[in-house]
């Protein structure tokens, strides 16, 4: 798990928003987000190109941590950074690209197939 209230994440999709910071879980009573859990975000750093506004609020997805996560088949997979995809309410990617890869555990929940797709790469 451990992306936590206030932790600053990449974002991975091609809306023009690079930095975000997290400022809410959307899981029960939880501290803490893994991959495949939806988080809030405020946006930091925003291109000039983009429709999204800087200090906007929105949902996002977790495709990446730097914190290890343990697989049925016994290994584990860590990534360089944290990262989200940024999502509507209904949970549809908002931007048409992700760069850089996705864990395969974002396939893996029935809601998310569509940014598995997305991806470059599913590690």
């Amino acid at each position: 798990k451990m992306i936590q209230h206030e932790s600053m994440v990449h974002v991975a999709d091609n809306t023009g928003v690079t930095q975000a910071l997290v400022i809410g879980i959307i899981k029960g009573n939880s501290k803490s987000a893994g991959i495949g859990d939806v988080v809030v975000v405020a946006y930091k750093k925003v291109a000039s190109t983009s429709t999204l506004k800087k200090a906007g609020v929105g949902r996002a997805m977790v495709v990446r941590t730097v914190n290890k996560i343990r697989r049925n088949d016994g290994s584990y997979i860590a990534f360089a950074d944290n990262a989200v995809v940024l999502i509507d309410k209904e949970k549809q990617p908002l931007g048409k690209r992700i760069f850089w890869p996705v864990a395969k555990e974002i396939r893996e929940k029935f809601a998310y197939k569509n940014i598995a797709s997305m991806a470059q790469e599913v590690i």
